[in-house]
């Protein structure tokens, strides 16, 4: 059956439980992954994800099959994502496509596929499968797209961020949206989005003093830590903890993505959405002298200040300083 991505959200509530699977196609890889991120956080949090390489399936059809049949250990229905499809899925895959009965959720990835596709044919054709092209989202689509993500938290842009925020992001779906899930920790007990939030969260520029303050803990720079931190207004102390615990789960993102790649580089390279040109070093740079293990102990730690700065708000100033000077302690004995 044939999903327009107007529709798509709807799908995911309603249509969702009762499909076999959808198929995702389009030239633009940022798009896509879009998709996917919106696919998976449809989801319980705790669903298992297998992700299958078309030339894999190709090499041995039963895989996907046992894959769409197997039951999950959790209970549940599972996420089966296979990569890189071709229009001879059409073939290979044909008894998933026409299955009356769902098993785990199949999502297909694949290129531009033309209306004679016979994939895509296929998957039109479907009873329980879906089909939805993706194209280049314009910047009013991406607008559209954030004004609703700063809704569902009781946030709206006055006309100056609007703007700002436009000029920074729309050019990118998956950056536009990536920024508006920061600004809403940013702008958290707030009602309106201003131009200043929009340059202190969004902005490689307007974030430069708290990236910095970030850099020199994940780098075990104690002098930077304090020199930093001390520089900050008032308003950017405040923001240290919500845009640290949005860089450390990129980082942590980042990490398994290079752990099962065996390349910082090739991680960065293929970060949806994309990683600033300006930030590239320094991330690189943290990745290869944090693990996984410690970049969530890290985070742990933010959490548990962060919590104890909401109980003891005379204090946070001192509590988030000190924080970020065992972060610094930790990020250095994994330096030496």
């Amino acid at each position: 059956m044939l999903l327009r991505d107007a529709g798509l959200d709807s799908f995911l509530k309603r249509q969702k439980d009762h499909a076999v699977g959808l198929l995702v196609h389009g030239s633009n890889a940022t798009a896509r992954s879009a998709v996917v991120d919106r696919v998976r956080h449809s989801f319980a949090p705790d669903t298992e994800v297998r992700v299958l390489d078309y030339g894999s399936v190709r090499s041995d059809p039963g895989v996907l099959d046992n894959a769409f049949r197997a039951m999950s250990f959790f209970g549940g229905r599972e996420l089966i994502v296979v990569e890189g499809c071709e229009d001879g899925f059409a073939k290979l895959g044909g008894s998933i496509l026409a299955a009356t009965t769902p098993g785990n959720f199949i999502l297909l990835l694949a290129g531009a596929l033309g209306k004679a596709s016979a994939l895509r044919t296929a998957a039109e054709a479907a009873s329980l499968f879906y089909s939805l092209p993706v194209y280049d989202p314009s910047p009013a689509d991406v607008m559209l797209r954030v004004v609703a993500l700063l809704r569902e938290s009781t946030l709206s842009f006055d006309d100056e961020a609007a703007d700002t925020f436009s000029g920074l992001c729309a050019g990118d779906m998956g950056l536009a949206l990536s920024e508006a899930e920061k600004l809403t920790l940013y702008c958290r007990g707030q009602n309106t989005v201003s131009r200043a939030d929009v340059l202190a969260s969004c902005s490689a520029d307007g974030q430069g003093d708290i990236d910095a303050v970030i850099d020199a803990a994940l780098f075990g720079d104690f002098a930077g830590v304090e020199k930093f931190y001390q520089e900050l207004s008032e308003a950017d102390t405040k923001a240290v903890a919500p845009l640290f615990a949005v860089h450390l789960v990129k980082l942590q993102d980042l990490r398994a993505a290079a752990d099962q790649s065996g390349s910082v580089e090739g991680a960065l390279r293929s970060a949806r959405p994309p990683v600033f040109f300006s930030r590239k070093n320094a991330i690189a740079d943290q990745l290869r002298i944090h693990g996984l293990d410690s970049l969530l102990q890290i985070h742990s730690q933010l959490e548990a200040a962060t919590e104890q700065a909401r109980q003891l708000p005379g204090l946070a100033d001192q509590i988030m300083e000190r924080m970020l000077f065992s972060a610094a302690q930790r990020s250095r004995s994994l330096s030496r």
